[in-house]
């Protein structure tokens, strides 16, 4: 995941000349990652001591600020990746006078509420979301569903909010290549969000015609393997991998599957499309955003998903199916590329430092 999220800001290095610090949750060990290469490295808990206790590290992550003072006067931006620890360039953006840019990859508070967390953390991350909006130069985020809600809830604070949403470092040019029409893939955390319960329903007693993959940890990995074997279904959960070996595994697969609740602008969804997967997703805000219904993949109603009779219908249908993998593949080249998104990315840059 990290090499992924660090894949823009090589682009940015190599194509703008741009130089980027990257300030760390982790102690000096950090130095000895792969990324110290191509970045400076600043980790905040080599500075300072991190207290076991969460509610002391957020206390003593005030004076983080103090503590990385000779480094953040040498920059020009701030850019903050999600609402976790925001506090910290917020009060760097005001002690050293510099432009902050804060990026989301989904709605903190809006997740919160649909996971049914405590009054406690809601509250916690709706307040993160109004100071972020409300003290950073630009708030990006991934998804039109996320533009939207925003706006709605603090329209009068809101200065400069725009999508940009997430990258993929790779666009598959094949197409025709062939891939077995009984295996099923799906990558995500093992949880309620992701639904999987639903997914293992519609497959019930398919054992001996489909083979479903997951690719991910969670709570709810016993209770999926022990379902299945229940339903006779046949499923393989595979451990978290590094995304280069994931981009190769989806290679290997004709449809990708989400049955997921909510979601921001899901990563697993686009790589899956980038590298010839047809996406067969749930009608969800967040999906329908991506995938074009009989377009560029198939979207299904969670009330009533009907997944056996879409695949028998797409593998009765080499024309179409063909169709939606060029169409898939095409479209995350045109609004997912990682050269797009980084240039996105550097005019945002220059828009708050001109």
């Amino acid at each position: 995941m990290l090499n992924r999220e660090l894949a823009i800001y090589e682009e940015l290095a190599k194509n703008f000349g741009l130089e980027f610090t990257l300030f760390t949750y982790g102690d000096s060990d950090d130095f000895d990652l792969d990324i110290s290469k191509k970045f400076k490295i600043v980790p905040v808990y080599s500075l300072t001591k991190k207290f076991s206790n969460k509610y002391l590290q957020i206390i003593s992550s005030m004076i983080i600020p103090l503590r990385i003072k000779k480094e953040i006067k040498e920059l020009d931006i701030l850019h903050q990746h999600q609402l976790h620890g925001v506090w910290v360039p917020i009060i760097c953006r005001f002690l050293y006078n510099k432009k902050l840019l804060v990026r989301t990859g989904y709605d903190m508070h809006y997740f919160s509420i649909m996971n049914n967390k405590g009054f406690a953390v809601k509250t916690f991350y709706k307040f993160l979301t109004y100071i972020s909006l409300r003290f950073s130069d630009i708030y990006t985020v991934t998804s039109k569903e996320d533009r939207d809600r925003l706006i709605k809830r603090y329209k009068k604070i809101i200065k400069i909010i725009k999508i940009r949403p997430n990258w993929v470092k790779r666009v598959n040019q094949e197409v025709s290549e062939d891939r077995n029409k009984a295996n099923i893939l799906s990558v995500g955390r093992l949880e309620y969000q992701k639904n999987y319960k639903e997914l293992l329903k519609e497959f019930e007693n398919t054992k001996d015609k489909y083979k479903i993959t997951i690719i991910g940890e969670g709570s709810q990995k016993d209770y999926l393997l022990n379902l299945a074997k229940n339903m006779n279904v046949d499923l393989d959960i595979l451990q978290n991998m590094g995304n280069e070996n994931l981009v190769q595994i989806y290679k290997n697969y004709k449809y990708y599957i989400s049955f997921s609740l909510f979601e921001g602008n899901p990563k697993t969804v686009l790589e899956a499309m980038a590298a010839g997967c047809i996406p067969i997703c749930s009608n969800i805000p967040s999906h329908s955003e991506i995938v074009k219904n009989n377009l560029n993949g198939v979207l299904f109603d969670l009330n009533n998903p009907n997944v056996l009779n879409i695949l028998d219908n797409l593998n009765n249908d080499e024309v179409s199916t063909d169709k939606l993998k060029i169409n898939a593949i095409k479209n995350v080249r045109e609004d997912n590329s990682l050269q797009l998104l980084s240039t996105n990315m550097y005019s945002d840059y220059k828009l708050i430092t001109s």
